[in-house]
């Protein structure tokens, strides 16, 4: 049974209407340094100006990319292990330009 929106257009009339339309889902574009297809692609951290691609290529010599990498490839990885493999991959990518993260804040002496 398909599944209907709001409009009563269901998920299958609305492909064959305008296939491939899904905003989310464009195309990775190649590697930059080897033209292979990119696992994922991302702005770096605001106004750095930095590209980050994962690769499986280019990156697998990297700890923190080649963790994000071997997640990929896990059948049964773990959804919830995403925000830290990411801020790990990105921290090494960033620094690979001269970036380096800000150290946490830590709160003021005697407040919790």
């Amino acid at each position: 049974m398909a599944v209907r929106s709001r409009d009563n257009t269901s998920d299958e009339e609305l492909a064959r209407v305008w296939p491939r339309r899904d905003e989310d889902e464009q195309q990775n574009r190649p590697c930059s340094r080897c033209g292979a297809s990119l696992l994922l692609q991302w702005n770096g951290p605001l106004m750095t100006g930095v590209w980050m691609e994962l690769c499986t290529a280019c990156d697998a010599h990297r700890p923190a990319a080649r963790a994000f990498i071997d997640w990929y490839g896990d059948l049964d990885r773990d959804r919830t292990a995403v925000p830290g493999l990411f801020e790990d991959w990105e921290t090494e990518t960033m620094h690979g330009h001269g970036w380096a993260r800000s150290p946490k804040p830590r709160p003021p002496r005697g407040r919790t």
